[in-house]
């Protein structure tokens, strides 16, 4: 009984009212804050969203310009410098 009490404080339950799972591998919604299990981790319609868009940066005067590599995940807007591809399904993913 007292090694089960040493485990509640890990993990955390998932912000989403109707779920509250107890997740061992929360996800911090970076915008809210709150943590969610992988299921609500982007499915949350969080209040506090930020829309982040990515604009082209210039190399250099009269250089080709670099564009990020926008990531492929489903409500992911993380983007990298160079292309991360999965062998499995050849889509762009970023290191997060």
């Amino acid at each position: 009984l007292c090694r089960m009490a040493e485990l509640l404080h890990l993990g955390k339950n998932c912000a989403l009212s109707n779920c509250q799972l107890l997740d061992f591998t929360p996800f911090e919604c970076r915008d809210c804050s709150n943590h969610f299990c992988s299921t609500h981790r982007f499915a949350h319609n969080c209040p506090n969203k930020i829309v982040r868009t990515l604009t082209e940066v210039p190399a250099g005067s009269g250089g080709p310009s670099l564009r990020p590599y926008l990531c492929s995940l489903n409500g992911c807007h993380g983007a990298e410098s160079i292309k991360v591809v999965c062998p499995g399904c050849e889509l762009n993913f970023c290191l997060k």
